[in-house]
């Protein structure tokens, strides 16, 4: 399904924290709060890989993300620090967050980016 890159755009902008909903191996639902990050379509998560989002990702890679006012299902693919999809969107998070203190140390910590295609929107 595509999705209006303008609606994705507005509805990921509209909020600062969203949330991030993943399946445990053993069948449990997992949230998580995220900053997350739209670019050409897509949107971006960043992380360390020992995070329980990654593992889960990893496991399933089908995931649910709340925001105010819509959510929406995608699927996620796994990117590692240092390719060039990850290096294109590096920065991603510097216009939202640039006012946080430890936004160079989460940066420096972050080694994967789990790349979200959206499948379906709910508004």
């Amino acid at each position: 399904m595509n999705i209006d890159t303008d609606i994705l755009d507005q509805i990921v902008n509209e909020q600062k924290i969203s949330a991030l909903g993943l399946v445990t191996p053993d069948g449990r639902p997992h949230c998580t709060p995220i900053w997350v990050h739209h670019f050409q379509g897509k949107l971006y998560i960043f992380s360390h890989s020992s995070r329980a989002k990654v593992r889960y990702a990893r496991e399933n890679p089908d995931c649910m993300i709340a925001f105010d006012f819509a959510s929406l299902r995608g699927t996620i693919k796994l990117i590692s620090k240092g390719s060039e999809t990850y290096n294109q969107v590096r920065d991603l998070p510097d216009a939202r967050y640039g006012d946080n203190d430890q936004l160079e140390q989460y940066k420096e910590n972050w080694d994967v980016a789990l790349e979200i295609t959206p499948t379906k929107l709910y508004r």
